[in-house]
This record gives structure tokens, C-alpha cells and sequence, in this order.
């Protein structure tokens, strides 16, 4: 609840949700990686604002979470369909992670 709070507050509170999360460690680091996971399986949680997206995208990658990566560009790229924003994150992904 707190997590959808703050990606409701804008650049500020994307910010502060990200900080926090990647500086979780022990079992903070474990809920970290699930609140991830929620949000990815759930596009309705996330604010229909693009740089909400890349940054939560930016913050899976930096926990090493591809999968949640993965999911979340695939879902922006719906969402934002001709955004060459939406499409360059999906492509740039894909390719480093060797898909061409």
C-alpha cells in the first residue's frame, strides 16, 4: 500500500520507493523483491505515466530481476503502444539480454 502511495506521488516518491528498495538487505531485500513482482503482475497498480514504469523497469534490473524486467517493458510497451521510448527500453533490453 505504502509502495502504491508513493508511485502515486510523482518523480519524488518513484524516487523514494527506489532508494528504499534497493538498499533493503535481509528480509527487507526478500519483501523488496515481492513488492516488485506484485506491481509486475499487476499494471493497474502502476500510474499511467511512462517514467513510472522505466524507473521501476531501472530498479528490477539493478536488483537483478529480469523477469520482472522483462514483464514490465512488455506491459509498457502495451500500454504506451508507438512511444519510441516504450519501444528503444523493450528493444535495448532484449538485446542485452542477446535477443536480437
Amino acid at each position: 500500500l505504502e509502495a502504491r502511495r508513493l508511485l502515486g506521488l510523482g518523480r519524488e516518491g518513484r524516487q523514494e520507493l527506489g532508494a528504499s528498495l534497493e538498499s533493503a538487505r535481509g528480509a527487507g531485500a526478500v519483501a523488496a523483491r515481492e513488492l516488485l513482482h506484485g506491481l509486475s503482475g499487476d499494471p493497474d497498480a502502476l500510474p499511467r505515466d511512462l517514467d513510472a514504469w522505466l524507473g521501476l523497469a531501472g530498479l528490477a534490473k539493478a536488483l537483478r530481476e529480469s523477469e520482472v524486467v522483462d514483464r514490465l517493458l512488455v506491459q509498457m510497451r502495451a500500454i504506451f503502444p508507438g512511444d519510441p521510448k516504450a519501444d528503444l527500453a523493450l528493444a535495448a533490453w532484449r538485446r542485452e539480454q542477446g535477443d536480437r
